[in-house]
C-alpha cells in the first residue's frame, strides 16, 4: 500500500500548530531533505542527533529531573503534555510553557516522542566519528532512537535522559519529529 500522508492527516490538518505525527523515520528524513533543497542559505535541515537533542533538553535541568523540579504534576498543574495531564492526545506546541527551555524550545518533555537521526546503538554500524548510522550487517531494517516521551507516557518516560527505539519504518500517532537547521560539517553535505 502506498503512503501519501501521515496517519490521521485530515485531523492533523485541523491543528496546524500541533506537531506532525504518524510518520516513519524514513518520511521524516525525506522531509528534511526536501527542506534542505528549499533552503536558499545553504543550510542543512535534518533530524537532530540524539546527543544534540539531549543537550538542549538537559541545559536547564541542573540537578533536578526536570527544569521545574523532580516530579511532574497532574491535571491542571501539569507542566507538560504527559499521561498525567489526562489529555491522551497531542496538543498545540507551547501550551505547556513550563516545558519550554530557556532557549525557547517547546515541548521536549511529553506531547510527542521525537525521531533522532541516530540508529539504535546495539550492534549498529558506526561512522568514523563513532555515530551509529545503520543496522548491523545482515539484519533488516534498523531501529532508530526516539526521545522526549509523549502524551501517553508516564513521567519517568518523559525526562531528558529517557531514550527508546522504534523500527525506522513504523508510524505512531504519538511519535513525530523536530527538524533542525545547521551549517553542514565535513561529514554532512547538502543533497
Amino acid at each position: 500500500m502506498a503512503v501519501s500522508t501521515p496517519f490521521d492527516w485530515e485531523a492533523q490538518l485541523s491543528a496546524p500548530n500541533a506537531p506532525v505525527s504518524g510518520v516513519s523515520w524514513h518520511e521524516c528524513a525525506a522531509y528534511c531533505n526536501w527542506l534542505t533543497e528549499q533552503e536558499a542559505l545553504g543550510r542543512l535541515c535534518r533530524l537532530p542527533y540524539e546527543r544534540e537533542w539531549e543537550y538542549v533538553a538537559s541545559r536547564d535541568v541542573g540537578s533536578s529531573q526536570f527544569r521545574w523540579g523532580d516530579r511532574m504534576h497532574t491535571g491542571d498543574g501539569a507542566e507538560a503534555n504527559w499521561a498525567g495531564a489526562f489529555l491522551r492526545q497531542k496538543s498545540p506546541v507551547g501550551i505547556f510553557p513550563l516545558s519550554t527551555t530557556n532557549d525557547g524550545v517547546a515541548d521536549l518533555f511529553g506531547n510527542v516522542e521525537e525521531w533522532c537521526l541516530d540508529a539504535w546503538e546495539d550492534g549498529a554500524v558506526r561512522s568514523s566519528d563513532n555515530t551509529a548510522v545503520g543496522p548491523p550487517d545482515g539484519e533488516g531494517e534498523s531501529h532508530r532512537v526516539v526521545r522526549g516521551g509523549s502524551c501517553i507516557r508516564f513521567s519517568r518516560l518523559c525526562r531528558p535522559t529517557y531514550r527508546s527505539r522504534i523500527l525506522a519504518g513504523q508510524r505512531y500517532l504519538s511519535v513525530g519529529f523536530r527538524p533542525i537547521r545547521v551549517a553542514p560539517t565535513a561529514g554532512e553535505r547538502l543533497p
